[in-house]
């Protein structure tokens, strides 16, 4: 059994942090009495890579002080983090000096092309071990779906980044898991089926103390596809969890594609493709997409996703 986790969203409409937590109970990784939970804010926030068309409102340096006075603002103390290429890692761990990092590059498994990973409160967290895995056939080394899931050479590879955390005060840690499924390309749906059985299986095995754990990801697919089914075996998907106590705020997708009219375009046409999937015995008492704008534009064409975890 994963130690007991309960996400607990806070009822008020603050947007602000949930905050420390109890007294130290010693013994990282030990699963402390119900009664003493410790309560966290923890996000996913795909930012949107580079792009060489995006020019105006939608340029990268028009939005990364956006980005980060987001995160800062709504009091994120765990992101995972998807599309960040190579030239805003710079910028985005100086616009969150606050934060300690474990990004991983997917060309080369360490810094080179487009990351994903995971950002921390550094004043309250540490970060005890960390690693990552390829979306593959052969997962412990760079590579690439092809060929042993896919027909066709998709020509990029994707990757999970993963770390232990823990918390300073109280000692308690927790697994975190942060990727990016794949798009758009040949055999997509087995990819992203496969890609889902691999991060369950892993989330196992790169997990034998039971911590409590946490997926934190774009993952590209409708709720209904076989993916998002394959990872409701073993995990809870937030959202549904949330819809169905009644305590889901806001809107349904978090995919926004910087559109703007009409208003309520995250709930009739936003797609809902970044999740926060957990494992543990769970209360939830709120889940928000953060359609938070700066300047009038959204920071980037996903909105983050995030909740208060309780453990």
């Amino acid at each position: 059994m994963i130690s007991c986790l309960m996400l607990s969203f806070s009822c008020g409409k603050t947007d602000q942090p949930t905050g420390g937590g109890s007294e130290p109970q010693g013994g990282g990784g030990t699963t402390p009495p119900s009664e003493e939970r410790i309560d966290v804010r923890i996000a996913t926030y795909n930012i949107r890579c580079l792009q060489s068309t995006d020019t105006g409102y939608k340029s990268w340096e028009f939005r990364k002080g956006n980005v980060a006075k987001l995160v800062k603002d709504l009091g994120f103390e765990i992101v995972g983090f998807q599309e960040v290429s190579e030239g805003m890692v710079a910028d985005l761990k100086n616009g969150l000096p606050e934060y300690g990092f474990h990004l991983v590059g997917r060309e080369d498994g360490v810094s080179q092309g487009e990351s994903v990973g995971v950002a921390w409160k550094s004043g309250r967290f540490t970060s005890v071990k960390s690693g990552r895995f390829f979306l593959s056939g052969t997962p412990d080394e760079v590579s690439s779906p092809y060929p042993a899931w896919t027909s066709t050479n998709p020509g990029r590879n994707r990757v999970v980044a993963w770390v232990v955390l823990e918390d300073k005060a109280s000692g308690r840690r927790l697994l975190v898991f942060a990727t990016h499924f794949e798009v758009g390309k040949t055999d997509e749906v087995t990819i992203r089926l496969r890609s889902a059985e691999l991060v369950a299986s892993r989330a196992v095995s790169l997990n034998p103390s039971n911590l409590p754990f946490v997926l934190l990801g774009d993952l590209n697919a409708k709720p209904t596809e076989s993916s998002q089914a394959e990872l409701r075996k073993t995990l809870t998907d937030a959202y549904s969890a949330a819809e169905a106590a009644g305590v889901r705020e806001g809107f349904k997708g978090s995919f926004n594609g910087h559109n703007y009219e009409p208003d309520n375009y995250l709930d009739n046409q936003g797609l809902r493709i970044d999740y926060i999937y957990y494992k543990g015995d769970i209360d939830i008492s709120r889940y928000r997409v953060a359609d938070d704008k700066y300047d009038g534009y959204y920071p980037s064409d996903h909105c983050p996703v995030f909740a208060d975890l309780k453990l």
